[in-house]
């Protein structure tokens, strides 16, 4: 009965210290007094971040990604809406997010791919390796911008200024005062310095004065929110 009671004890001590390894890279976020803690994380592609609000926070949060996925759906406060809040990445990458209700607060969590098990033979080395899309330049143009032709409106249009190493598709999606605002579409855009230019999205809605947020994605990766003001 002694060593049964032993084997026991050490079979628990090492469930106990293998356990908390298998999630030692996992994250958690929390939206608190109108910052995230913390604002940059660096994970391993197959971790997991959850997603937290501050109990005692007053003020509506949530985390809403530059790809898509937002952490509750809707900004809300401490409650029911927090619940399993998580989200497991999958692809390596820079994921940018924002609070849907607070412009200004926004974060990013970088996904590094898995080390790569070292085989006993080399790869042999490819012959040529195709090009590698290079974002050069991603910016806005001088501000405020107009976006119908008047007296104070001589040249109306939102620009962006963009310098591709090799021809991609760049999409866009456009918020307005922490809201949805449709997206915009610029197809295939050609290698090297271009200015990119829109007064509507892509449904045909003319973007009204304002404050908003264009999260551009070039050929399907996301990229930093950029920010303007149209008068």
């Amino acid at each position: 009965m002694r060593r049964g009671a032993v084997a026991i004890v050490v079979t628990l001590g090492l469930a106990l210290l293998v356990v908390p390894a298998l999630a030692a890279d996992d994250k958690t976020l929390q939206a608190r007094d109108y910052v995230f803690e913390p604002d940059d994380v660096t994970i391993q592609v197959g971790d997991t971040v959850t997603f937290t609000i501050d109990p005692g926070s007053v003020s509506f949060h949530n985390f809403q990604f530059a790809d898509g996925p937002d952490y509750p759906p809707m900004p809300s406060p401490p409650g029911a809406d927090w619940n399993d809040q998580s989200r497991t990445f999958t692809a390596p990458g820079t994921y940018t997010f924002v609070c849907g209700a607070h412009p200004t607060m926004t974060g990013v969590v970088r996904v590094e791919a898995a080390a790569a098990t070292p085989t006993p033979t080399p790869t042999p080395t490819p012959s040529s390796d195709p090009d590698t899309l290079e974002i050069r330049t991603l910016r806005m143009a001088a501000g405020p911008f107009c976006t119908k032709r008047g007296p104070r409106c001589a040249r109306p249009g939102v620009r962006v200024r963009i310098d591709l190493s090799q021809p991609a598709t760049v999409t866009g999606t456009l918020r307005r005062r922490g809201r949805s605002f449709g997206s915009v579409r610029f197809g295939t855009v050609p290698a090297g310095p271009r200015t990119l230019t829109f007064r509507r999205n892509a449904a045909g809605r003319r973007l009204k004065a304002g404050r908003y947020t264009l999260r551009l994605q070039v050929a399907g990766a996301a990229q930093e929110a950029l920010r303007f003001r149209v008068r």
